[in-house]
């Protein structure tokens, strides 16, 4: 240490400890602005701390906005203590949202050794993998996902006294499949409950979220054969998390475009002849990555100039703000939706659209589902169904892909949507 600096006074290690619990705590709990102030004081106060560097990494993955600072932070906590399984973890998460697989994997695999028993690192291991295309591996490791209750929301339903369903027999037997994560996840694995249904099972029991019953009874009763089918919890001989039927079933990129259309409302009544675009422009708050993957309407209604033909119909499912409805208003949107509307209503205004484009929500799984084309814009660190920097999807054979290049920066992806909307009409 230079002799013309003051001397840096220790550090208390029990103030650096009630630092670090208080900012972990709401960190864990998803309370990004409240985990910061403490955090920032800790690392003040301990700048080379491996706790202090490990805790400051798993903030800013948490709040998605900076993967560069996760890295950095997680490289330098991996450097004091290389046998630190969650600096791997974080480590791998943050270069995986910079598409460098090699390492996201290595890394992931390397804190799985370090803690065998951890489901969550097996959990993000398995989308890794399926992500950058190593799909049966993937699902294997997917399957040893939490079983408890996660904040995030990530966990296998499994509730104690049922059995899982392991490929037995289901002639004469009932199974209920178990919702699990949000309405998109459920949307994109319903498309596996037909492949339940050619078992002959006497009775399949849906237990997922209220807002999807609707489309997914309707959906299922042309193929029901002699199953009744049924969304009423019951008691059943077999449940299967939602999650797990793409395992059981062997998905692979050469095999789940095969289901599509599997989603089915009766049609409405045709339009005009002038092109009808359905627009999301921003998904759930309480996704800890909404930040990344919304667009403020300010910004997506530049989309709106694109040419005078187009009808412009909002899909919006949450309520819209004064100032949504203010602007929408004036460029003379479509608002259809109720905020009561469940996804049957909503899939019966999407067979009268041309064109769905939307932020990466729950209506891309909705209009993929139902073999409408549909244009995802896609935040910069994509997510493990989108692959990486692809420009289309095997989930969804009707699905086009926009890729941000920098988070937060969507200007240039609107442009290229006006552009390509330009072309084709």
């Amino acid at each position: 240490m230079s002799k013309f600096l003051p001397p840096t006074p220790p550090v208390d290690p029990a103030v650096l400890a009630a630092l670090l619990a208080e900012g972990n705590a709401d960190s864990e709990s998803y309370k990004i602005a409240a985990a910061e102030p403490a955090l920032r004081q800790a690392l003040a106060l301990a700048p080379d701390n491996p706790a202090t560097l490990l805790a400051m990494a798993a903030w800013h993955y948490r709040r998605s906005l900076n993967p560069a600072a996760a890295m950095d932070y997680a490289f330098r906590a991996l450097s004091a203590e290389p046998g630190n399984a969650m600096a791997h973890k974080i480590f791998a998460l943050a270069a995986r949202a910079h598409g460098l697989s090699p390492l996201a994997v290595g890394h992931l695999r390397r804190a799985l050794e370090l803690d065998p028993n951890d489901s969550n690192t097996c959990f993000h291991l398995g989308l890794t993998l399926i992500q950058f295309g190593v799909w049966n591996q993937g699902w294997e490791m997917y399957e040893r996902r939490p079983a408890t209750h996660a904040v995030n929301g990530y966990n296998k339903p499994a509730p104690p006294g049922t059995r899982e369903w392991r490929g037995e027999d289901l002639t004469g037997r009932s199974i209920a499949l178990l919702g699990e994560d949000g309405h998109g996840d459920q949307l994109q694995n319903f498309r596996f409950a037909r492949n339940i249904l050619a078992l002959n099972p006497a009775h399949l029991i849906l237990e997922v979220r209220p807002p999807l019953r609707r489309l997914f009874l309707e959906s299922l009763r042309p193929y029901a054969g002699g199953t009744v089918i049924s969304a009423d919890p019951a008691p059943t001989d077999h449940v299967l998390a939602f999650g797990s039927m793409a395992p059981r079933f062997g998905a692979n990129p050469d095999t789940v475009a095969a289901h599509v259309p599997y989603l089915a409302v009766p049609p409405l009544p045709p339009g005009t002849n002038q092109p009808r675009i359905g627009i999301v422009w921003r998904g759930s708050p309480w996704l800890d990555t909404d930040r990344i993957r919304s667009i403020p309407l300010d910004i997506f209604s530049t989309l709106f100039d694109t040419s005078p033909k187009i009808t412009w119909v909002s899909l919006q499912e949450s309520s819209l703000t004064p100032d949504e409805r203010h602007l929408l208003a004036a460029h003379q949107v479509e608002t259809p939706i109720r905020e009561d509307a469940d996804f049957f209503e909503t899939a019966r205004l999407i067979t009268g659209l041309d064109l769905v484009i939307s932020v990466d929500t729950s209506i891309v799984h909705l209009a993929g589902g139902l073999a409408k084309p549909t244009w995802l814009l896609n935040r910069a660190t994509s997510e493990w169904r989108w692959g990486w920097k692809l420009s289309a999807s095997p989930w969804y054979p009707t699905l086009r892909i926009f890729n941000q290049e920098t988070l937060l920066d969507w200007p240039p992806v609107l442009e290229a949507v006006k552009q390509t909307l330009h072309n084709i009409l």
